[in-house]
C-alpha cells in the first residue's frame, strides 16, 4: 500500500504513534482498486511469473546432483563483471 506518499508493506511499516499527526494510507498507485485499500495485482503476477534469473544453467541436472558446484574459471568470468567491494 502507499503508506505517507511511499510505497510499502503495511506490515513493515512504522507508523507515528502521536494520534494528532494524521497518517496518510492509501492504494497502491496504478493498480485497479477492488475495494477499499485492496488492489487487483493480476496484471503484476502475470508480468512477475514471465521473468527468469539472470543466470541459468545450459546444462539440465542430472538426477544423483543435489548442487551445482562452480569451477574456478567459471567463478573469475562472474567476478570480472561485477565489482565487490568486500
Amino acid at each position: 500500500m502507499n503508506i505517507e506518499g511511499k510505497n510499502t508493506l503495511a506490515c513493515l511499516c512504522v507508523i507515528d504513534t502521536n494520534i494528532s499527526n494524521v497518517s496518510k494510507c492509501r492504494p497502491l498507485p496504478y493498480f485497479n482498486v477492488i475495494r477499499d485499500l485492496v488492489v487487483d495485482m493480476t496484471h503484476f503476477y502475470t508480468q512477475y511469473k514471465s521473468i527468469h534469473p539472470v543466470l541459468q544453467r545450459k546444462t539440465p541436472k542430472t538426477p544423483d546432483q543435489k548442487e551445482y558446484l562452480q569451477s574456478e574459471a567459471e567463478r573469475q568470468k562472474l567476478d570480472s563483471k561485477y565489482k565487490i567491494n568486500i
